[in-house]
């Protein structure tokens, strides 16, 4: 297959670094040959060096955005905020490696439980940077079993020429 030719029923995750930019490594997905995708990346002017790809796995479409997904969890400690970019040197047999277990992963889930998680892991990172947990009340799950649902309140800073009263 031409590498400029978009994959129909899947894509690819890759790894990719640049010279420009020592000791992180891109993790995402495209349908086009990540090589293609690497040229797409290294075409603006504010791209001092070329993307290179060091490592891709092709996933098909019901499990493509999972696989990147679980690489971005797996590797999320590293994560530059809201970006695709992570703060670590990973060789090409790192980069094999972790694709292997992400399909390995995913061939012994289901995607949309392991969605599900990821989500849930996304939304607590979330609120754990921008709420304030307050009190929590205990409610039973679907089994029966006690568990503790914490109530958030979001605080907002009020500006000191506001003063304490109003």
């Amino acid at each position: 297959m031409p590498i400029d030719e978009p994959v129909k029923k899947g894509g690819f995750v890759y790894f990719m670094t640049n010279q420009a930019i020592p000791g992180h490594v891109k993790i995402g997905s495209t349908r086009l040959h990540p090589d293609e995708r690497a040229r797409q990346l290294s075409s603006g002017t504010a791209v001092a060096r070329p993307f290179k790809v060091i490592e891709f796995e092709w996933f098909e479409d019901g499990v493509l955005l999972h696989a990147e997904r679980e690489l971005h969890a797996k590797y999320r400690q590293y994560r530059v905020p809201n970006r695709e970019f992570f703060e670590i040197d990973v060789t090409p047999e790192m980069a094999r490696a972790a694709l292997l277990e992400v399909r390995n992963l995913l061939a012994a889930s289901k995607p949309l439980d392991r969605d599900l998680v990821w989500l849930g892991e996304e939304v607590l990172t979330y609120l754990e940077k921008n709420c304030i947990f307050g009190e929590g009340i205990k409610i039973k799950d679907r089994k029966g079993k006690d568990m503790w649902f914490g109530i958030l309140s979001r605080q907002k800073v009020r500006p000191a020429s506001e003063g304490a009263g109003r």
